[in-house]
């Protein structure tokens, strides 16, 4: 039996590694994910990962699944053991951890899957670097050790859906599988006559409250996805359910999405040619950015499709 061992840090790496999955013929799947999960100022909460992998329908239906948890500065240590396992022959990692990639370098029996930060990663080395080393002056000192670093050291597969890109970290790209929402869901959707989407996140946009009154959503049927797993119909939140928007706007019911245009769901949306509308921003989320380059790099996101 073949196992992959994926050490992911949100939801949205879920993906990727179900189409890993699907790619290598995998029989077995073990993510090992944080407790819990914070972004900038809100406070850390517990993910449902179950709750997530429960809303797609999977093309292997006898893959075995398990979720291990771990301390969230315990990921490094987490990668470490499963190195150390033996017969490992497949494993997924962010691709910035240089470190780990030396090790997994030296051994040419293990099958290397970067995991992505989204498709900010499809960036130029050097729009990355930008990205997310350049307000602090010693980092531009480390420019060059950090590029030969780069371009030596790369892990063999990244798993996205813009696969006309290339990836910083691997040195093949493949693209992710179709993945869709359960059919009970589904039904769900298509009973209360939906084809808008709300992705909230009031740690970076208005607040759903506030987004229903700016884009008088108050009489439309809608649906919102949180940060959170949160999923609702209209303001109701639906019990046990956490969808991925990627999943549910790859589902073609979906017309049109209200979204903060930093997010990687924004691009995928536009990779879909669904009708997008631009959030307020309230925050620019790369804080090892310098502030002069911010509305370079902006740009540049804006372009990716």
């Amino acid at each position: 039996m073949s196992t992959l061992h994926a050490v992911i840090n949100k939801p949205s790496n879920i993906i990727e590694i179900l189409s890993a999955c699907d790619y290598f013929n995998i029989n077995k799947v073990i993510f090992y994910v944080p407790k819990l999960r914070k972004v900038r100022t809100a406070k850390a909460a517990k993910i449902n990962y179950h709750s997530y992998i429960n809303s797609i329908e999977l093309k292997n239906l006898n893959l075995k699944i398990i979720i291990n948890k771990f301390k969230n500065t315990e990921d490094q240590k987490v990668i470490k053991e499963i190195l150390k396992k033996k017969k490992i022959t497949h494993i997924a990692i962010h691709g910035d951890n240089t470190y780990k990639k030396l090790l997994i370098y030296f051994n040419k029996k293990i099958k290397s899957i970067a995991i992505t930060d989204g498709p900010l990663e499809s960036f130029s080395f050097l729009n990355y670097f930008i990205l997310i080393k350049s307000r602090k002056f010693i980092n531009y000192l480390k420019f060059p050790l950090l590029y030969a670093l780069h371009k030596q050291f790369k892990l063999d597969y990244s798993f996205t859906y813009f696969k006309h890109r290339k990836y910083l970290f691997s040195k093949q790209v493949i693209e992710n599988k179709n993945f869709q929402i359960k059919n009970f869901i589904k039904k769900k959707i298509f009973k209360n006559k939906i084809h808008i989407l709300v992705v909230e996140d009031p740690t970076k946009t208005i607040s759903l409250k506030e987004i229903i009154l700016k884009y008088k959503l108050r009489n439309k049927k809608f649906c919102t996805i949180g940060r959170q797993g949160i999923f609702r119909i209209g303001t109701k939140i639906q019990k046990n359910i956490s969808i991925l928007p990627e999943v549910l706007l790859s589902s073609g019911i979906i017309k049109k999405v209200y979204i903060y245009p930093q997010s990687g769901v924004y691009n995928f949306a536009k990779l879909k040619k669904i009708k997008v509308v631009k959030l307020p921003e309230k925050v620019f989320n790369f804080d090892g950015c310098a502030r002069m380059f911010e509305n370079y790099i902006l740009k540049k996101h804006k372009e990716i499709v």
